[in-house]
């Protein structure tokens, strides 16, 4: 037995076969996750405190450190730049006790904290 395919029968099935061969999607350009910056720590020195972290992003635009006086709400101190790893607070106080965390930014995006670090000039 024979199949013949009427014109008016493939004009029909040619949408449907050409919505079938569509390309890939091309692959998403989301950029990585920021990774949360590492190994802060916080030492006293003539009257400023000396932060230094563990840069693990690559493509950061800077990073942004929190500061918390006396138990009190953490403030945001100003962004630094790329690939930073140091920052001196000079804005402290002799028996008051300091708390700072550093996350990564780039654009509005925030990386997780870093570990807590505590000072008390």
């Amino acid at each position: 037995m024979r199949y013949v395919i009427k014109p008016h029968a493939l004009l029909a099935l040619a949408p449907m076969l050409l919505l079938s061969c569509g390309g890939d999607d091309p692959p998403s350009q989301t950029p990585a996750k920021l990774a949360a910056p590492t190994q802060l720590s916080a030492e006293v020195a003539a009257g400023v405190v000396k932060l230094s972290w563990k840069d693990n992003s690559a493509d950061e635009d800077g990073f942004l450190i929190m500061k918390q006086v006396d138990s009190g709400a953490y403030a945001e101190l100003p962004m630094t730049a790329a690939d930073t790893t140091s920052f001196q607070d000079a804005a402290v106080t002799a028996g008051k006790m300091y708390m700072y965390m550093v996350h990564a930014k780039r654009g509005a995006e925030l990386s997780d904290a870093s570990n807590e670090a505590m000072a008390m000039p």
